[in-house]
């Protein structure tokens, strides 16, 4: 049996992060596979299609500017229905989006972080 070791750093630039972190994740080879899947189900079911589709990336740092904790919290929660097609429709077409499209966006990056992801052997 194999293990992938994913290692990435953060705060290097000593300037948008006061501290340096350094981070890994060990994962199986058999249960690779699976979190490749449960991650893209995850974009899915939080922003109704891959966020990271494109030039996006999932990062911390990305999805949790407080700008996003601005817009989420500027209009009521939407119902997770609604806020994936609104956060849908503001990633395919950003030019367009309104204020709902940017609340739903923001309230979809949070709800996408808080979610738990568990694996079965």
């Amino acid at each position: 049996m194999a293990n992938f070791l994913f290692i990435d750093e953060s705060g290097q630039d000593h300037r948008d992060s006061p501290y340096e972190v350094l981070a890994g994740v060990s994962v199986k080879d058999q249960d690779l596979w699976n979190l490749i899947l449960a991650i893209q189900e995850s974009e899915l079911r939080h922003f109704g299609r891959r966020y990271s589709e494109g030039p996006r990336e999932l990062k911390g740092k990305e999805l949790l500017k407080r700008k996003t904790y601005r817009l989420a919290s500027q209009l009521p929660p939407f119902v997770p229905e609604e806020r994936h097609a609104l956060a849908r429709d503001c990633l395919d077409d950003g030019a367009r989006a309104g204020r709902r499209h940017l609340t739903a966006l923001g309230q979809a990056k949070i709800a996408s972080l808080k979610a738990r992801l568990f694996f079965r052997r």
